[in-house]
């Protein structure tokens, strides 16, 4: 069985204030398909529609980007994270949905605008850092830790040319990072605590 959220049932297990939780999903996705036709009835939420706007949201509240810009952003990255199993699927045959990003990797997402002077093209570039080691080391006497990633790089779907990735590259410091992996397992232990709302469709 499809487990389906509300409004409020989200904004108290994610800690976000309904005010805000209901602006970031008008901003975040299409127009609900029963607005129109069950006027005074709640949205309900498939559990990646609440990722897309706990993503989005996060992109405005925590990375500081703009509503568009956080737009552009999760369409840039739609396809990665669905590759790379950060939404559920749904078993047509069994009817059961199975959990997503099994496969318990960490990912960090870093992300620039092709050009610092563009802020406002909406054109951006993603170099994207996949954990795979970190291990105590020691430095001249200090314990420090090493970590080795493998990197893959993505530009906007917008972007028709752009610089060298060298040269890109020398500005990651000032880029804003999105810790997806950490981000996500957030969002996936605070649905699994219990909720003051009942679930199911009801008023608003």
């Amino acid at each position: 069985m499809i487990k389906f959220y509300q409004n409020r049932e989200l904004s108290e297990k994610l800690e976000v204030a309904l005010s805000k939780w209901k602006r970031w999903s008008r901003e975040f996705l299409p127009p609900d398909p029963l607005g129109g036709m069950q006027s005074g009835f709640a949205r309900q939420y498939s559990i990646d529609d609440a990722l897309n706007v706990f993503l989005g949201g996060y992109l405005v509240s925590g990375l500081k980007f703009s509503i568009p810009a956080a737009r552009q952003i999760l369409k840039d990255l739609q396809a990665w994270l669905q590759s790379h199993h950060f939404f559920y699927y749904f078993d047509h045959i069994n009817g059961k949905t199975s959990p997503s990003n099994g496969s318990g990797l960490s990912y960090r997402i870093y992300i620039l605008p092709e050009e610092e002077r563009f802020r406002e093209s909406l054109q951006f570039r993603y170099i994207i850092k996949q954990m795979l080691r970190s291990e105590p080391v020691s430095v001249a006497g200090h314990s420090e830790r090493q970590e080795r990633y493998l990197e893959e790089r993505l530009r906007s779907a917008r972007t028709s040319s752009g610089g060298e990735w060298t040269e890109f590259e020398k500005t990651l410091l000032g880029a804003r990072v999105l810790y997806v992996s950490n981000l996500h397992q957030t969002f996936l232990n605070a649905l699994s605590r219990p909720s003051i709302s009942s679930s199911g469709r009801g008023r608003k």
